[in-house]
């Protein structure tokens, strides 16, 4: 069992920035940290105010097409490397942002997110 289960939306800014101290201290104290999904879009699918607007609800989309990714990975290499294909997710979406955003083209987002966590681009199709 893991030291710590740490759920991630690779678009929250907020999980974006407490994973990097996660990473931190997993190396500081060799902790065994267990890298799963949240969906914000899943979590805010209900949502009808005027505060949610389309904005986040693509921003949230993003998330899923990333999450089918990240799933393809850790069915196929596990758990290290879905923390790799994170950190360069989050490199992407927070980091050093880039157009055009995964929602314009999810396969052509991910391949290059793929190749940055130096796993297979052919997983870019589950996006």
């Amino acid at each position: 069992m893991a030291d710590l289960e740490f759920f991630f939306d690779p678009v929250c800014p907020w999980a974006w920035i407490t994973s990097r101290w996660v990473t931190e201290v997993q190396q500081l104290r060799d902790y065994d940290v267990q890298w799963r999904f949240v969906s914000l879009k899943v979590i805010n699918e209900t949502r009808d105010d005027a505060g949610y607007d389309e904005r986040f609800r693509e921003g949230h989309m993003a998330g899923l097409y990333a999450h089918r990714v990240c799933d393809e990975v850790r069915l196929r290499h596990g758990n290290l490397a879905v923390a790799k294909l994170y950190t360069a997710l989050g490199e992407a979406f927070h980091t050093h942002p880039r157009e055009p955003k995964i929602n314009a083209d999810p396969a052509a987002f991910m391949t290059e997110v793929l190749k940055a966590a130096e796993l297979p681009t052919d997983y870019a199709a589950h996006a």
